[in-house]
């Protein structure tokens, strides 16, 4: 019997991939039904809104002005002011825009690390499908809990770190996390408690995108507890680095703007005093030197080195099945009730065993149904020019006759929709039908 926890707050260091489903569930309170909605709201305000948190980083002008704390960058300005004071503009405009320059490639290259972060939080979707009070319910990310059962579909974005209860054909895109280039193969079954991040195939984490396939999973993590949300937190903790070799240059820097001031200070005494020359001229040619001698500012500053890095974005193919078939689903239902369908009887009398979700490879999904009879139907749909390759006959006005061509395709799909529901059936039943 798994432990019970009243709070129904999640323990942190659970190996979640290491748990099964049914274990999963029990240590979060929840069932394959989904919460409701009042466990649902108890549950948001003890763990707090599904996003990542907002950092408040330095104000922008506050960062552009940082550039110029430096001391050569503080003796070039010097140089600008005694260069205009002087009345030599064109120096002075010359020095200044040396200035601007290096303060303004300093502020672009500072910003990477902010553009990161909101990179980062733009992965989160807006909104997710789930199961509440054990009806299919869309709602915003930012108000999922541990413990809500979500839906996967394909060109979905996972809103949460999930436990998966169930995958068919389940491809999600991990690179943003693992900066793998080929889509993850996803099953329920649970993994060794110390696989690495990319091995944990009963998990999907939040940010990362569904190839293809669909997948029910239960929210296990929300908000900074996610893996992406503990890259953010590090991101937007990071604090600025300097290596020793940055030090040492700084350090240079520093030395030798105090040996040109004196070497300035020393010549222009030299000029005036010695050389009788005019103190204005001898103050511009030592301003004119001392520029020449500044090695610049082009490997000090402060480097953010996550920052350096931009979020890796995953992207993936987005199959509609409804689209495949050529119309709206839903308008069909609508149609259908209106003209006496009544669906929840046709669901119990026909009910659905196991289904084939809709791949963009295949372009057709199928359902697997079992009659009163105790018969099992399969129902396809799909890409009209998909379906009608499968198909060995054809239905005319006066009856139904075969199709002038070979009826391999059929065969084919035939044996791919019933080998993947053999587990159903017993060797002395029937094939199923195919419609």
């Amino acid at each position: 019997m798994p432990p019970q926890f009243p709070s129904a707050t999640p323990v942190p260091d659970v190996p979640w991939h290491a748990c099964t489903a049914a274990d999963a569930l029990a240590r979060l309170q929840a069932d394959r039904g989904g919460l409701q909605a009042e466990e649902a709201a108890r549950r948001l305000a003890l763990h707090g809104a599904n996003q990542l948190p907002a950092t408040a980083g330095r104000p922008a002008w506050l960062r552009f002005l940082s550039q110029f704390n430096n001391a050569l960058i503080y003796f070039l300005i010097a140089a600008a002011c005694a260069a205009a004071l002087l009345g030599h503009a064109v120096d002075a405009a010359v020095i200044a825009a040396v200035v601007v320059v290096n303060a303004v490639v300093g502020y672009v290259q500072e910003g990477k690390a902010e553009r990161a972060l909101d990179a980062i939080r733009r992965m989160v979707s807006p909104q997710a499908t789930v199961l509440r009070c054990g009806q299919r319910q869309t709602v915003a990310v930012a108000a999922l809990v541990p413990g809500d059962v979500v839906l996967l579909d394909p060109g979905d974005r996972v809103p949460a770190d999930l436990r998966l209860l169930g995958a068919r054909s389940l491809l999600i895109d991990e690179a943003v996390l693992t900066g793998e280039s080929v889509a993850a193969d996803k099953r329920e079954a649970p993994v060794d408690a110390a696989a690495a991040l990319g091995d944990r195939a009963c998990m999907a984490w939040s940010g990362t995108l569904v190839a293809a396939g669909q997948g029910v999973g239960v929210v296990v993590a929300t908000g900074r507890d996610t893996e992406i949300g503990r890259i953010s937190t590090l991101i937007g903790g990071v604090q600025a680095l300097t290596t020793p070799l940055l030090r040492q240059i700084d350090d240079f820097g520093r030395r030798f703007t105090w040996v040109a001031l004196a070497g300035a200070a020393a010549l222009f005494g030299f000029a005036v005093l010695v050389r009788g020359f005019r103190w204005d001229e001898a103050l511009m040619a030592v301003v004119a030197l001392a520029v020449g001698c500044d090695p610049g500012r082009a490997a000090g500053g402060d480097h953010h080195h996550p920052g350096d890095r931009g979020a890796a974005h995953g992207r993936a193919q987005r199959g509609d099945p409804q689209a495949a078939c050529g119309g709206d689903a839903r308008r069909h239902l609508a149609l259908a009730m209106k003209a006496g369908l009544a669906p929840e009887t046709l669901r119990a009398q026909w009910p659905r065993v196991d289904a084939i979700p809709f791949d963009a490879q295949h372009r057709f999904m199928a359902t697997l149904h079992r009659t009163a009879e105790g018969r099992r139907v399969v129902f396809v749909k799909g890409a009209p020019e998909r379906l009608l390759e499968m198909c060995a006959v054809q239905r005319e006005a006066s009856a139904t006759c075969a199709r002038h061509r070979s009826p391999g395709a059929a065969r084919w799909a035939h044996r791919w929709c019933w080998g993947r529901w053999a587990r159903w059936c017993s060797r002395s039943s029937p094939s199923p039908t195919c419609r």
